[in-house]
């Protein structure tokens, strides 16, 4: 179990093993570090070369990688990969199994934030990762990360889609805003979105195929449609609201296939809330109220990824969100 430290700015020995000799390049520590090492980073990197880990965690044996800010204490401040202009992606992950990433930022690359194409990694943990201004996707998958966790991450502001496709992944307290494209595009299945906010992307806030679980999230003032579906076993929606997709031809959710439950949603000043006859209204208590269409309130009841989530429209307490657990 080693402890590694990365600081672009050090000035000592530069073999990790402290602050004052820190690694001076992310890229060193991620090719020293092993299954349960950790990797503390500060300050900004400017990148020419895509960071590649080398090695793989394992169940309970997770490599970590953790920003801090500049007395090294983990408070949120993210450690920057700065990409400035180059013709690279900031980060590639291919057999990175069981690997943390928590306070990272990732711009200015012209390729992707982070991308993983080659070889698939399965369980990896994302907590306050922040992929912006990305000439490319703010990630992109293409179904080869799997199983993996992205929780209070942010994708905006990308030049091609907040995030494609990962597949059995979850995202909690995420955000995926102002996106040239689609704030998330998924072709895999067996997603979960909970407690995420989609806004300002230029087409569709999401776009699902496969069976998914979208919970408690916010589709506001994207280009296009909230959500937009292609072929779905079965699509459950609960607690969502659906607002100001309103330009000709718009809707709250657009599905081409398969089918959709609702379960206590909020439609409001979109030019059609739902494709007709795609969908059924689950009854609650024999209520069929849960699910409300056509409001007109302009108080949109929620704020951004990090701060009090509320999903509540003052029109109506039957519009208020289930409350599930993040936990």
């Amino acid at each position: 179990m080693a402890t590694y430290y990365v600081d672009p700015a050090a000035s000592g020995n530069n073999d990790g093993t402290s602050w004052d000799d820190a690694f001076t390049d992310l890229q060193s520590a991620a090719t020293a570090a092993q299954a349960t090492d950790t990797v503390y980073c500060r300050g900004s990197q400017t990148i020419t070369q895509t960071i590649a880990p080398v090695n793989a965690g394992s169940v309970g044996n997770l490599i970590r990688y953790i920003g801090c800010n500049a007395s090294g204490v983990n408070d949120g401040t993210y450690f920057q990969l700065n990409g400035n202009g180059n013709n690279i992606s900031g980060m590639t992950l291919n057999n990175n199994d069981y690997t943390l990433f928590e306070n990272f930022k990732i711009h200015s690359c012209l390729r992707h934030g982070i991308e993983c194409v080659t070889s698939y990694t399965d369980y990896a943990q994302f907590n306050n990762v922040w992929l912006t201004g990305n000439t490319g996707a703010g990630l992109y998958a293409n179904i080869r990360l799997r199983s993996s966790l992205f929780y209070r991450c942010k994708f905006n502001g990308n030049g091609a889609k907040g995030v494609y496709s990962t597949i059995s992944s979850a995202y909690n307290l995420c955000e995926f805003s102002g996106n040239t494209g689609y704030g998330c595009e998924e072709v895999g299945s067996n997603e979960l979105y909970n407690c995420c906010l989609f806004t300002g992307n230029t087409t569709s806030g999401l776009r699902l195929n496969g069976s998914r679980s979208v919970l408690n999230c916010v589709f506001d003032s994207n280009g296009e449609n909230g959500i937009e579906m292609g072929y779905s076993d079965l699509t459950i929606i609960q607690g969502c609201r659906f607002t100001n997709h309103n330009a000709s031809g718009k809707l709250g959710i657009a599905i081409s296939g398969g089918r959709v439950c609702l379960v206590a949603c909020y439609f409001g000043n979109n030019a059609t809330d739902i494709t007709d006859g795609m969908y059924e209204v689950l009854r609650i208590n024999g209520a069929t109220d849960h699910v409300i269409f056509g409001g007109t309130d302009t108080n949109h009841g929620y704020t951004t990824p990090g701060s009090d989530f509320n999903l509540r429209s003052d029109a109506s307490l039957r519009s208020l969100a289930i409350p599930l657990p993040l936990d």
